[in-house]
């Protein structure tokens, strides 16, 4: 019986000591780090292909817009180990720049895909 009133009381306990976190505040940080890629991104409209090479390096692959251009794409991968999950995780960040028939660039993409292992 102290048995079952234990294995009832020992979560409660734990829960109470449980810290919690917003749910705000981690939008909040998502959103400047979206706001501050954002306006990197931004930063290139307007660059030229030649000045986006000079700091980007070769491209992972690149390929026609359809029109006359080019869709340019960077691959940069990050990895962490995740004890939680008792291995690594690979995260690519694709960055797509489109370039027109003028060699300026005129838009950008960004995604990312995540895998686990190695």
């Amino acid at each position: 019986m102290k048995l079952k009133a234990l294995l009832l009381v020992v979560p409660l306990l734990l829960n109470s000591c449980y810290s919690y976190t917003p749910q705000r505040s981690v939008n909040t940080s998502q959103s400047q780090d979206q706001i501050q890629l954002k306006e990197q991104m931004d930063s290139w409209i307007g660059a030229t292909k030649h000045q986006l090479l000079l700091k980007w390096g070769t491209p992972a692959v690149t390929t026609s817009d359809g029109n006359g251009g080019e869709i340019i794409k960077f691959e940069k991968l990050k990895r962490a180990y995740l004890q939680t999950m008792g291995g690594y995780i690979t995260v690519v960040h694709n960055y797509s720049f489109y370039v027109g028939e003028d060699n300026m660039i005129y838009h950008w993409k960004y995604d990312r895909n995540q895998r686990q292992g190695m």
